[in-house]
């Protein structure tokens, strides 16, 4: 597994990192440099920003909740030369609500979100460069749509979970300061629980799509998503040197 070079440093952001460079089930590799999956932006300089812009990462997708939105508002928005979408996968102004578990979350997300999914993957087929996607934390929302990506570009279940589990260093000292401070609705143990990132938890979203759909291409297309844009990204995320010579 190529994991070491595909975290991107960016000053004020905790967990950015390329989904390029995973083996496919043919044996070639996810190309790089077309999806970027991290956290929250808001704190990011405009030296940063030229960065993405440079990098090519000009399509900015936006997973969080009109609350959080609000509370740190993202950089990329009206910025000339980014195209911005902000698509929250659930209703709600918040988080408050959640399930129980985090297991329980992402089976929602999955059998609720399939709408507002399909929907961010006719964003990435319509990108004209590269795409940034993010979260608050980019553990859980983000860590899902990649799933759905890397699954679509034909990794393994097994370099899937592996990638998620990354995210447990990378926001390691950021999920220490939060859990001194839990939200005041939830209790300290619960609020860990939430923070944590076992690949366990991952696997029952690969294992509902499998069950219940057969793929993750007939999930898409049951929920509204064009076969056309489906076989785009698949294109993307397949195809070695499409962007800046990946």
């Amino acid at each position: 597994m190529a994991h070491t070079k595909r975290h991107i440093p960016v000053a004020h952001m905790h967990n950015v990192r390329d989904l390029g460079g995973l083996e496919r089930h043919d044996g070639g590799q996810t190309a790089r440099n077309v999806f970027w999956r991290g956290d929250s932006p808001h704190a990011i300089s405009t030296d940063a920003i030229r960065d993405f812009a440079v990098a090519g990462m000009t399509t900015v997708i936006d997973l969080r909740q009109p609350s959080e939105c609000s509370a740190h508002p993202n950089p990329f928005l009206q910025r000339d030369g980014f195209l911005y979408h902000h698509v929250q996968l659930f209703a709600g102004e918040s988080l408050q609500h959640l399930p129980e578990t985090l297991q329980a979350f992402y089976v929602a997300v999955i059998a609720q979100c399939g709408t507002p999914l399909a929907h961010i993957i006719e964003h990435c087929a319509a990108a004209p460069a590269g795409v940034f996607f993010h979260c608050q934390l980019g553990k859980d929302r983000t860590g899902i749509l990649s799933a759905i990506l890397l699954l679509l570009a034909g990794v393994s279940e097994e370099s899937i979970l592996e990638d998620y589990a990354l995210t447990a260093d990378r926001i390691r000292n950021l999920t220490r300061e939060l859990t001194l401070n839990p939200p005041a609705h939830m209790s300290p143990q619960r609020y860990r629980d939430l923070l944590a990132t076992h690949p366990s938890t991952l696997y029952v979203v690969l294992e509902h799509i499998r069950m219940q759909h057969g793929s993750i291409a007939a999930y898409l297309r049951a929920a509204g998503c064009s076969a056309s844009a489906i076989t785009r990204v698949q294109a993307k995320m397949c195809s070695p040197n499409l962007m800046h010579g990946a």
